[in-house]
């Protein structure tokens, strides 16, 4: 698997799991604060990854121009 495909897996697994735990938040899912604070926790990591990944994609496709 080449970077470019590796990062965009890596992408779609960040964003399948941002969507199951905003399902999860929307639907009432939460029982704790402490697992509101975990998800809370697992959306700005995610969000972070995603960040630096996108980047790192869009870097690596501009490179190749």
């Amino acid at each position: 698997m080449d970077g470019i495909r590796l990062t965009e897996h890596f992408l779609k697994k960040i964003r399948t799991r941002q969507a199951e735990i905003s399902e999860t938040l929307m639907s009432g899912g939460i029982s704790s604060l402490e697992q509101y604070q975990n998800f809370m926790g697992q959306v700005s990591a995610l969000g972070f990854m995603e960040q630096e990944l996108t980047a790192l994609l869009n870097r690596t496709e501009n490179d190749d121009d």
